[in-house]
């Protein structure tokens, strides 16, 4: 997964189901501006659509996922 920081700040990357329900923090950390890349393992979860949220000092981006398969 890509993401990019506009700026520096504390960073969050939550991983939520459909349903709003929280799963994981994938990431957390003090980030400077810049690109990124992450490894999301996804072998536990089901096929279905999820929702990354990217918290870039408590300011939310909220982008949709789809796994397909296993």
């Amino acid at each position: 997964m890509l993401y990019a920081l506009e700026r520096a700040g504390r960073m969050q990357l939550i991983a939520n189901s459909a349903d709003g329900k929280q799963l994981s923090v994938l990431h957390e950390a003090a980030m400077e501006a810049g690109a990124y890349q992450l490894v999301w393992d996804t072998n536990a979860l089901q096929p279905g659509m999820y929702y990354l949220t990217l918290l870039l000092d408590g300011q939310p981006v909220v982008k949709k996922a789809v796994k397909v398969g296993r």
